[in-house]
Parts: structure tokens; sequence; C-alpha cells
């Protein structure tokens, strides 16, 4: 029996296992070659699809603060109100380049553009008692750290 086995390790068994094994690992090399080559092909794809979400999103964001902001000049609570703006705002609105209340009845966000990478730039239809078009303001929405002002 003993003379059996040796003669098993002597013959070509083990050459095929191990050409087998070489096939097997070349084919699964090939494989993941092929897989990686078109990876690089999407991965690009998916990382634009991903920055555009994220600008979408950041956006949107912007545009709800400025919604808000709106609101409370509407409503005419100027606390609320003063809470959006930036220093450079304060310091515009105490000079009398703007007025933060008044007789606004509605607004109208017309246009939209992204200035930088941390601020949009809204061009915002304010109107008065009657639907008259009161003023044009343009609204610079700025992120600081993590929040939109």
């Amino acid at each position: 029996m003993k003379e059996e086995n040796i003669r098993f390790f002597n013959k070509g068994a083990w050459k095929t296992v191990l050409v087998s094994l070489v096939i097997l690992i070349a084919g699964e090399a090939a494989l993941a070659w092929q897989y990686h080559r078109l990876e690089k092909k999407r991965l690009p794809q998916i990382e634009q699809k991903l920055a555009q979400q994220q600008q979408e999103l950041e956006k949107q964001n912007a545009q709800n603060i400025l919604e808000d902001f709106l609101k409370a000049r509407i409503v005419r609570e100027e606390v609320r109100a003063t809470r959006y703006l930036t220093e450079v705002a304060m310091q515009q609105r105490e000079t009398g380049k703007f007025q933060l209340v008044g007789d606004f009845t509605d607004y109208e966000i017309r246009d939209v553009q992204r200035a930088d990478e941390n601020s949009f730039r809204f061009q915002v239809a304010i109107f008065g008692e009657g639907e008259m078009l009161r003023q044009l303001e343009i609204i610079r929405v700025r992120k600081i750290l993590e929040d939109y002002y």
C-alpha cells in the first residue's frame, strides 16, 4: 500500500493539480485586471455625478437660508432677520445701504449663481403693496464653517 501511495505522488496527478491551480490563479488575475480597467473608466463619471449632487445640495441649503431670511423681513421680525447677516452686511445696514425690514409683501428669487466655492449670489425681486416691484436686490449667501449667512 505504501508503494501505491508513493507511485501516486510520483505520477502526473500532482502536476495536473499544480497546472490547474496556476490556470485558476491566472484566470482570476485576468478577471481582476479587466474589472479594475472598467472601474477606472466609470470612477470619474461617478465622482463627477457625486460632485454635481453635492453642489446642488449646497445650493438648496443656501436657498433655504435665503428664504428664511426673506420671510423674516416680510413679517418684520428684525431680530430674526439679523441672525442671518454677516458683519459686512451689518455694517452696510448701519450705514443705510439697505433696508432690513419695510413694507415688503412678497419676494421672488429670479436668478442664482455660484460666486465662489463658499458662496452663492441670488437676484431677488422684493414686492411691496399691490404686487408692485419695490426693489431688486443682489444677496450673497456665504458659507462660514458649516452654516450659511
